[in-house]
């Protein structure tokens, strides 16, 4: 834009040629005030360029940082669910061999108690037996 001004400037001094010296002069201060302006316009322009291009790079950093983090949070929760998952997974294993042993256990328990059983049956026949033979009053043979 200012380069514009610039080229518009120097054409209306090209067609002035036959204007006397003090319009010249009044017209050499315009066009260099318009050009302090213009100068002036592109420095700030130039500022507010650096500073929004070191605003950028600020932020381009800290998505930077923030992306690494990110990155940094999701392995270490990868690596707990992993570490869980085997934790789990022995847990099961570990739940599972103590099943079958209670199973086991339960079925000796059930054959101990059969047995047992069969034992007191037997002795209650025996018992009856004896209490029949002495209710009749049979001798009892001492073995």
């Amino acid at each position: 834009m200012a380069e514009k001004q610039v080229a518009e400037i120097a054409e209306d001094l090209l067609n002035l040629e036959d204007v006397d010296f003090d319009v010249e002069q009044d017209l050499a201060s315009a066009v260099e005030s318009r050009l302090q302006v213009a100068a002036t316009r592109v420095l700030t322009a130039e500022e507010s360029a650096k500073k929004y291009n070191e605003r950028v790079f600020d932020l381009k950093k800290k998505v930077k940082e923030q992306n690494e983090v990110r990155k940094n949070l999701q392995q270490r929760f990868e690596n707990q669910k992993e570490q869980h998952m085997k934790r789990l997974h022995n847990l099961q294993e570990t739940f599972s061999a103590k099943e079958n042993e209670l199973k086991v256990l339960m079925k000796q328990i059930e054959d101990v108690k059969t047995k047992e059983n069969a034992k007191i049956l037997a002795l209650d026949k025996e018992c009856k037996e004896l209490t029949a033979r002495l209710s009749t009053g049979k001798d009892l043979e001492v073995q």
